[in-house]
């Protein structure tokens, strides 16, 4: 119980690098949409029904995303943020093409189970990459004694792992129920 409350803690103390997150995502996802058709994605080299996906492979590709974003903090959080527009372009886009074609329902129902865990994931993710910039701009404000303290590398660390905690169940969700419903809906 001690462990749970202490990532309560954790995780409420990033919201507004969660936040940020969100809305880096956000704004990307509205750009997408506003694009339309015009940003180039894969998603049309397969149908829905050919496509075969493993949980093991969604995950990996999906904490490569998330390491990425961690790590991103390393150069002041730019490639965090730039990777958040990025993806929200990408999801506007479908959104946008989706709507264009007359399935908006279909896309939402495809999209939704596992972007209930893959999303905070990965604003979780952004968050620890966040926290790293943000506590060496306190340093450099004379607002903190030391770039980085153990508490700091904890939070970030458990951030992490509570992001890959969802990753691992947005996986899950993504490889049996999102690719199935997809073939169920489009067959």
């Amino acid at each position: 119980m001690r462990s749970v409350l202490a990532v309560h803690r954790i995780v409420a103390t990033a919201r507004r690098h969660v936040g940020v997150a969100a809305a880096l995502t956000l704004a990307g996802a509205l750009l997408g949409y506003v694009l339309g058709g015009r940003v180039p994605t894969s998603a049309g080299a397969q149908s829905a029904p050919t496509v075969t996906v493993s949980a093991s492979a969604v995950f990996v590709n999906n904490a490569i995303a998330a390491g990425l974003l961690v790590a991103g903090g390393v150069l002041l959080g730019v490639p965090t943020a730039v990777a958040l527009v990025q993806n929200g372009v990408l999801v506007g886009s479908l959104a946008a093409a989706a709507s264009a074609d007359g399935h908006p329902a279909v896309f939402v129902a495809l999209l939704a189970p596992h972007a209930v865990f893959e999303l905070p994931a990965l604003w979780l993710a952004a968050a620890a990459g966040f926290r790293v910039p943000a506590t060496f701009l306190a340093y450099l404000r004379h607002r903190r004694e030391r770039p980085m303290s153990m508490r700091d590398v904890r939070d970030v660390v458990v951030l992490a792992a509570s992001a890959t905690a969802l990753l691992a169940a947005a996986a899950l969700v993504e490889a049996y129920v999102s690719v199935p419903l997809a073939r169920a809906l489009t067959a």
